[in-house]
């Protein structure tokens, strides 16, 4: 494990949501830890995508299963993976902690929303490193433009800023 707040993470997220026989997307998923925790949880087939080649490396490993015959990681930036797939849908997509490092923000949230059922987003808040929001009241009002609903989850600390991070979970109502 890599993400020192995955354990609080995903503590969280399997409080709220069953991923036993989902599809699940992992967009930005570093290291793997989520992957490899969907996997374990019974999701029906996961895949993470990770734009750093080095990590790549590591959250392939990390999540290698002797039951799974298939790599469950794309190593590709974000962009290049959503211009690939138009068409495909997915039960649930995770998107943590990389929206500010995206440069069309507006558009993947779009994406996101188009292409699942359930969206877990987590997104700095200004002040938190390249924060894009200032307030909760204000990241929610802008989620709420792409879904239907957007509901804070739970919060995990991170220890080197001092700062909590929201989880947030959106769903369209189609």
């Amino acid at each position: 494990m890599h993400n020192d707040r995955f354990p609080q993470q995903w503590e969280i997220i399997k409080g709220e949501i069953d991923v036993k026989g989902k599809i699940v997307l992992d967009l930005g998923c570093g290291y793997g830890d989520m992957v490899g925790a969907m996997i374990d949880a019974g999701a029906l087939y996961v895949t993470g995508v990770e734009g750093d080649a080095n990590i790549c490396q590591i959250a392939t490993s990390n999540t290698a299963r002797d039951f799974i015959f298939y790599n469950p990681i794309e190593c590709r930036s974000i962009e290049a993976f959503t211009s690939r797939f138009s068409a495909a849908n997915w039960n649930i997509i995770v998107c943590f902690s990389v929206l500010p490092y995206i440069q069309d923000q507006g558009g993947l949230l779009e994406w996101i929303a188009e292409h699942c059922e359930t969206a877990l987003l987590e997104i700095q808040l200004e002040g938190d490193g390249p924060g894009i929001i200032q307030s909760e009241a204000q990241l929610q009002a802008v989620l709420e433009i792409y879904f239907d609903m957007a509901e804070p989850i739970g919060k995990t600390l991170v220890p080197y800023r001092n700062m909590y991070r929201t989880i947030w979970k959106c769903t369209r109502g189609d």
